[in-house]
């Protein structure tokens, strides 16, 4: 028959035993899931996939490297956080978001929209949107999807600068107040000598807008487009139409 004392001293080599085995398991755990960590992060493993909607600015493999990794795609390595940081800070993005499904990272992207094309100095020209955000420099004009603004010039301006004098400010803000099969369009806007503003339009005729400085004014964006919307489906043979005042006036060849 065991002592009080012989008890005692059986249930603390229980409890050894107990929490040695305790430690034991626990210390093969950490093994196992260090082992598992330097398994999944190592070069070469590929886990999941990247998809991206809203743009065709950025390929797979840019996003892979903007969230600090490299292909094949791991998304164990790959940070959801610096990725949607850095395309934030791409001059050419509005907004970026990214969220995870079933092994893959979903990336969605809203692009600046451009509206104009304008003279740079040394034979360039930049494209802005419309904040007046320079969003790319060219020594030519690459396509035609938004219309050239001649006449002015935005001196020796740099991606991400934003263009702010009143003659591009006010011409953004009409193009703003435009659809966007209206503004498709238009093949060029010109300030002329006298600062007034003349629309040149893919299919023929200029229409005359009138001072650079209230083609910023929103009724002169409503009454363009009165007139788009009037004349569009029509074949007219105008020598030019004139939005100068409140009643638009068309003069016919």
């Amino acid at each position: 028959m065991q002592t009080m004392q012989e008890r005692l001293q059986q249930k603390r080599q229980q409890k050894r035993r107990r929490s040695l085995t305790r430690q034991v398991l626990l210390l093969a755990l950490l093994v196992v899931l260090g082992l598992a960590w330097h398994f999944v992060h190592r070069p070469g493993f590929a886990f999941g996939d990247v998809t991206v909607t809203g743009t065709k600015l950025f390929t797979r493999q840019d996003l892979v490297r903007l969230g600090g990794s490299q292909l094949p795609v791991n998304l164990f390595n790959l940070s959801r956080r610096q990725l949607v940081r850095a395309l934030k800070e791409d001059v050419r993005v509005a907004d970026a978001s990214a969220s995870y499904g079933w092994g893959i990272l979903h990336v969605q992207v809203v692009e600046r929209k451009p509206l104009l094309y304008l003279a740079n100095s040394l034979n360039s020209y930049v494209k802005v949107d419309a904040h007046g955000l320079v969003l790319d420099i060219g020594s030519g004009i690459k396509d035609a999807a938004v219309p050239l603004y001649s006449g002015v010039r935005c001196g020796s301006a740099y991606i991400g600068d934003q263009i702010k004098t009143p003659e591009v400010v006010n011409v953004l803000a009409f193009m703003q107040g435009l659809s966007e099969e209206a503004r498709s369009q238009i093949a060029e806007i010109v300030l002329e000598p006298d600062q007034k503003i003349q629309v040149r339009l893919k299919y023929g005729f200029p229409v005359l807008l009138g001072p650079v400085s209230e083609v910023g004014l929103q009724a002169k964006s409503e009454l363009f487009m009165t007139v788009f919307e009037e004349l569009k489906d029509k074949r007219v043979k105008a020598k030019y139409i004139d939005l100068q005042y409140t009643k638009p006036f068309i003069k016919l060849q």
